[in-house]
């Protein structure tokens, strides 16, 4: 049971491989509803991501994820929170990104996988201006997830290990 203050449902945002986004949701459901039968998986009309919602905290969900080979995943990121943007947000966004960090994550690299509708020169801006902020030594990466006019940013809490998988095909 969630304690006093903590959400029900952590949300997370799972980038899949071309075209696996019903693959994806079914190794992501299968991993994780042993521990958390009330899981659930989306599969949105944007393609190349699936959106999990479950009980389960980030760093119990990384490690279950990072415990078995999931084909069809390549990140999946918590969402530690979001931005609605009408126009030009990029200060915005960096600052609500900044005080999230200010609880003590440190990110070595930052990454920003789609464009959404705030357009390729919106993200290279908030990359650059996040990029600044990176600390050399820190593991953990930083993902911007933008859906539509919605920013949204957390830390990947799993990545797919190329190296494992390089020469596997479907």
């Amino acid at each position: 049971m969630a304690s006093s203050g903590s959400p029900l449902y952590y949300t997370y945002v799972a980038t899949v491989r071309y075209s696996k986004e019903v693959r994806a949701s079914l190794e992501i459901g299968d991993t994780l509803y042993p521990y958390d039968s009330g899981v659930e998986v989306l599969i949105p009309d944007t393609t190349g991501v699936v959106i999990v919602k479950t009980s389960l905290r980030p760093d119990f969900v990384g490690r279950l994820l990072s415990s078995c080979y999931l084909s069809a995943v390549e990140y999946v990121t918590y969402i530690a929170g979001c931005v609605g943007c009408c126009g030009s947000c990029v200060g915005e966004v960096v600052e609500r990104v900044m005080g999230w960090l200010a609880s003590g994550f440190c990110y070595g690299r930052v990454r920003v996988p789609r464009s959404g509708e705030l357009g390729r020169a919106f993200v290279e801006a908030v990359h650059a201006e996040l990029y600044k902020y990176v600390r050399e030594g820190c593991p953990s990466a930083l993902s911007i997830e933008i859906f539509g006019k919605t920013v949204c940013y957390g830390p990947v809490i799993h990545q797919r290990h190329r190296s494992t998988t390089a020469n596997y095909r479907n």
